[in-house]
């Protein structure tokens, strides 16, 4: 007899199982049975030994974890660091300031004019041939002061340092140009213009002491004598003490 389900192909009687082959288990419906898995309590604590959290047993995360976190100190220590020095060094206006500290001789603001003196117009505080340049070529301000300074035999010196500010390098060059000349004129210094008064000087021109220098569009002037037991042999001195007396310009505005 054909099986039915394949006709052709000799089979089993119904209910027979095929030849050669167990038989398969009738199904059972008290058998399917669902076992439901106890609720995950997030709240209770570990067993002992185990951390705590989304990598509990596994040390390698918990390791690179520890490690992660030695590398973030180590980089805030070097910041906060790096901040603390930072803080103890001198701001750019302290910078600027240093060179007045920093030379042959010791500069002293004069107790008679501590602070700077700034002034707009350069023509009424000139005289001669670079007066009339000013007239020609405004400069753009004047900014001096007044300075002491003891020299190794115990006598004091005065030095009027000026800051011109001009409106070019061009201008700055042509007016040191003139003030070097024989003659010629200067921008007065702080006695002669009336702006301090020392006993026994009236002007810081008698003996020769000059030094300028021109940086950019702004002209150094320097100009220094003695207040008593001065010489024209004190020239050399007092044109060395306007040397020094550059780099007090420097940050003179």
């Amino acid at each position: 007899m054909s099986d039915p389900r394949y006709p052709g192909r000799p089979g089993p009687y119904a209910g027979q199982p095929p030849a050669g082959r167990p038989g398969y288990p009738s199904y059972r419906p008290e058998l399917e049975e669902t076992t439901q898995l106890p609720a995950f309590d997030y709240q209770a604590d570990p067993p002992p030994g185990q951390p705590m959290g989304l990598f509990a047993g596994s040390p390698v995360l918990v390791w690179t974890l520890r490690a992660l976190g030695l590398v973030a100190v180590a980089v805030i220590s070097g910041l906060v660091w790096y901040y603390i020095t930072n803080d103890n060094k001198p701001a750019p206006s302290q910078q600027a300031d240093q060179p007045a500290k920093q030379g042959k001789y010791n500069f002293v603001a004069a107790p008679q004019l501590p602070q700077p003196v700034r002034d707009s117009n350069c023509v009424e505080h000139s005289k001669g041939k670079v007066q009339e340049f000013l007239q020609a070529h405004q400069c753009h301000g004047l900014t001096r002061q007044l300075f002491t300074v003891t020299t190794a035999d115990g006598r004091t010196a005065y030095a009027s340092v000026s800051s011109v500010q001009m409106a070019s390098a061009q201008d700055a060059t042509a007016l040191e140009n003139l003030t070097k000349a024989d003659g010629t004129g200067n921008v007065k210094d702080l006695l002669l213009d009336g702006k301090a008064t020392v006993p026994g000087l009236t002007r810081l021109d008698a003996h020769g002491g000059y030094a300028s220098q021109r940086v950019d569009a702004k002209l150094i002037i320097i100009e220094a004598d003695f207040s008593t037991d001065a010489s024209d042999k004190d020239e050399p001195v007092l044109d060395d003490i306007c040397a020094d007396a550059l780099r007090l310009g420097q940050g003179l505005n």
